[in-house]
């Protein structure tokens, strides 16, 4: 369970709200999104707590891309996600869906372009009108000179108009992305931003679906483009349109992006540990070599084994051969009667068998 650092000050909220609140929570099915919580420095952990994808998180186990974008964007990222309401714009590159206000909170409207979906677990609920669904394509591409040369607070803006790649990775794509051309690096105001989220919406993905080895989207394009996730890109990702491998690329700073044809396409990702494979291979190899060492150690120290009992066996002293007689039997009589059961007290005479032989003859 995830550990929140607030100290709450009523167990029962904490237990009939964060707690039971996710089983209560009710959200419509189909579109996978993340939400975000307001103020941002009073629920943290509520989305980890209700199992919701979410960008506000005490959490300090992220990829390292994520600390590189959110300072590019002017968010401060130390131990926490805590991006407050001034970046509207980065609400729709990441794919919020859901804003949940607690319903004693005065302001209510921190961000434009949210609408009051429902009221639930003593929060209201707002559904964002600009909501851009995972995986949307782009037609023009930015670099990173272009991004530092807007201030932080209009970089997300800029993003969501059209996406930043580094220079290899415009190399490889020059021939479906245009350069944006210089007078479209201005004007990031609230109206273009609602008219840039309807153009990633009008690309945007029909079906995304995650499970424990990664995700797989369906997109529908009107020509090759390259198709953005705002999943924190990792060496461990791999990726696959219509079942053949694709090139990750790294874009928007931290995330991903891969080449999808024209038509009706399915995208997969897997993530794969970084070393894993590497790591099993080894453990395998030391299994093995062990085993060798084993079955070598077994099969001479066995032989060694045979050869020292075999030596024992020749150089031991001749055993002596006990028999029972009675104190009044001769000990020559003895030799031709040795299954005479005496009725008498018996005693037991120790006879050296070649001497016993002697006598005998």
């Amino acid at each position: 369970m995830a550990c929140d650092k607030i100290s709450y000050s009523q167990t029962s909220w904490f237990i009939n709200t964060a707690l039971k609140g996710r089983y209560e929570l009710n959200l419509p099915e189909g579109d996978f999104a993340r939400s975000d919580f307001y103020p941002t420095d009073a629920t943290e952990n509520i989305g980890i707590y209700w199992a919701l994808p979410n960008i506000q998180a005490f959490h300090s186990i992220v990829p390292v891309s994520i600390m590189e974008f959110y300072p590019k964007v002017g968010v401060k990222r130390d131990v926490s996600s805590k991006p407050n309401e001034d970046y509207f714009a980065l609400r729709a590159l990441l794919s919020v869906k859901w804003l949940f206000i607690a319903e004693n909170v005065q302001e209510q409207s921190p961000m434009p372009g949210f609408k009051l979906y429902n009221n639930q677990i003593g929060y209201n609920v707002y559904e964002n009108e600009n909501f851009i669904p995972f995986g949307f394509a782009y037609d023009y591409f930015i670099t990173k000179e272009d991004v530092d040369n807007h201030s932080t607070d209009n970089r997300s803006n800029l993003m969501l108009r059209a996406v930043s790649l580094e220079d290899e990775a415009i190399n490889r794509n020059n021939d479906i992305l245009t350069h944006l051309p210089e007078e479209m690096n201005y004007y990031l105001g609230e109206d273009e931003y609602f008219a840039d989220a309807a153009d990633r919406r009008s690309m945007s993905s029909y079906e995304f679906k995650t499970d424990n080895r990664g995700f797989t989207c369906r997109i529908k394009l009107d020509k090759e483009r390259l198709v953005f996730f705002s999943v924190p890109y990792d060496k461990g990702w791999s990726a696959k349109v219509n079942g053949k491998p694709a090139l990750i690329e790294k874009a928007n700073i931290g995330f991903m992006a891969v080449r999808v044809p024209a038509g009706d396409s399915e995208i997969r990702f897997d993530y794969i540990a970084p070393g894993l494979v590497v790591g099993l291979c080894g453990a395998g190899a030391g299994i093995a070599i062990l085993a060798v060492y084993l079955f070598v150690f077994y099969k001479v120290t066995g032989k060694r084994r045979k050869k020292l009992n075999s030596a024992i066996a020749v150089d031991m002293p001749q055993e002596k051969e006990y028999k029972i007689i009675d104190s009044e039997t001769d000990i020559s009589q003895a030799n031709i009667m040795p299954n005479k059961i005496p009725q008498q007290p018996t005693e037991v005479i120790p006879v050296d068998i070649d001497e016993e032989q002697k006598g005998g003859e």
